[in-house]
């Protein structure tokens, strides 16, 4: 039975720690996102030409993209979360 426990707190460990590093992926992407839309932006004042500022564009889009989708599973993982809690 104690080793079923160690068992237990070791997958508990992983778990948070895993929740962690998905925490900071969320503000990762959404960082890579701000920082290539300014970019798009002052590109062409500092002037440069577009076509760093479309792949800029694109990789704001997709890092855009991985946050929205990083926060719509935090959000059904947390709604799941309460859900079960609220079962007698």
């Amino acid at each position: 039975m104690e080793i079923v426990l160690q068992w237990m707190d070791e997958l508990d460990d992983l778990i948070f720690a895993g929740l962690l590093v998905w925490q900071r992926l969320r503000r990762l992407s959404l960082i890579v996102a701000l920082s290539a839309a300014l970019s798009v932006h002052a590109l062409p004042r500092l002037g440069i030409s577009a076509v760093p500022g479309f792949t800029l564009l694109n990789i704001s889009l997709i890092a855009l993209a991985a946050w929205i989708l990083f926060a719509a599973v935090a959000e059904t993982a947390a709604s799941s979360r309460h859900s079960l809690a609220r079962e007698p």
